[in-house]
């Protein structure tokens, strides 16, 4: 916790009576905030509900809480999401391991070469790496800057589709008042009129799409916690809402542009 600056908020953190794989626990200030709101976690005893255990899950043993610490920080010094997390003091087997090393007064980059060397000293012959901060920036922006495409990539199709549709059911809704439009038209009704009659439907079932949608977010991100749109809900929201008008009011532009074109006495003689 010291070398990532975690400050103890209350209780302790390990120390060396505390047993390897032991039952004692340190909790981050979101798993308190989550799990016991405003109540006291220290002396709470938490576990997993299931843990992997050869072809099953079974639960995992209970642990008492000692400590609350602050969240942890990434490569980036960006909050991990403030996940709720659960640490524990452990034995350094045979799983995959990272360590963590906090320079002063020396370059973290140039310490790598170093770092390999102790490693191989240490461990002769294990697969491992060592890298410094700037590649673990690098790795870190690499891997978002995918998921921003990747979810980019998905809106747009989504947003595509929608589209599509509003433009088919504005389509197929032209078509078949063609002799309303034809009528309406012909007893002196404004090509605005005729727009708004066509459209307004249209424009009704775009808003209560868009309600219950919100609706659901809202109820989503709620049941996470909070966690599903870590708190930027008033502002991804809204901006999904205009991006959906948007589309949708361009997807009609089409069959407005058909509306527009049908002439009365055509549409009278059409059976």
């Amino acid at each position: 916790f010291d070398v990532f600056g975690a400050q103890t908020l209350a209780g302790r953190p390990f120390g060396s009576g505390d047993a390897p794989d032991g039952a004692a626990a340190v909790v981050s200030r979101s798993f308190v905030r989550r799990f016991f709101g405003d109540g006291a976690a220290l002396g709470r005893r938490v576990r997993s509900t299931a843990v992997a255990a050869g072809d099953s899950a079974q639960p995992g043993p209970w642990l008492e809480i000692v400590g609350v610490v602050d969240d942890l920080y990434d490569a980036g010094g960006e909050p991990e999401l403030q996940r709720p997390a659960i640490y524990r003091p452990t034995t350094l087997g045979a799983a995959p391991v990272t360590v963590a090393i906090r320079t002063r007064g020396i370059d973290p980059d140039a310490l790598v070469p170093g770092l390999w060397e102790i490693a191989g000293g240490v461990a002769p012959g294990r697969p491992m790496t060592v890298a410094g901060p700037a590649e673990l920036r690098g790795d870190n922006r690499a891997a978002i800057r995918f998921s921003v495409v990747l979810v980019g990539l998905v809106t747009l199709s989504v947003l595509l589709l929608s589209a599509a549709g509003i433009s088919a059911m504005m389509s197929f809704a032209v078509t078949r008042r063609y002799r309303e439009i034809g009528i309406r038209s012909a007893l002196g009704a404004s090509r605005r009129q005729v727009l708004q009659t066509i459209f307004s439907r249209a424009a009704l079932q775009l808003a209560l799409g868009l309600a219950l949608g919100a609706a659901l977010t809202a109820l989503l991100d709620r049941l996470a916690g909070g966690e599903l749109m870590h708190g930027q809900r008033h502002v991804i929201v809204p901006m999904v809402a205009a991006l959906v008008i948007a589309a949708g009011l361009l997807a009609t532009v089409g069959p407005a542009r058909q509306v527009l074109r049908v002439q009365p006495m055509d549409a009278l003689r059409q059976e």
